[in-house]
């Protein structure tokens, strides 16, 4: 299901989670770096405790792209 525009891209967004409290949607993309509208980007050479080695990185949203689409 896409999430509109918040999330999916043309590019790829992979391995979403939700935060333990609700509130956010966390998600990898490998969208370009000058890409920055409603995401917020995390910057990090470790994912999980691997080295990266893939050009992607975390992004966030808050989960109420989820509760528009209940609507």
């Amino acid at each position: 299901v896409s999430l509109g525009p918040d999330v999916n891209t043309t590019y790829m967004e992979i391995s979403a989670g939700i935060s333990p409290d609700g509130r956010y949607l966390f998600f990898v993309s490998n969208r370009p770096p000058e890409r920055d509208n409603i995401q917020k980007r995390w910057d990090s050479d470790l994912f999980d405790g691997h080295e990266k080695i893939f050009s992607a990185d975390i992004y966030w949203v808050s989960t109420d792209v989820i509760r528009r689409l209940r609507h």
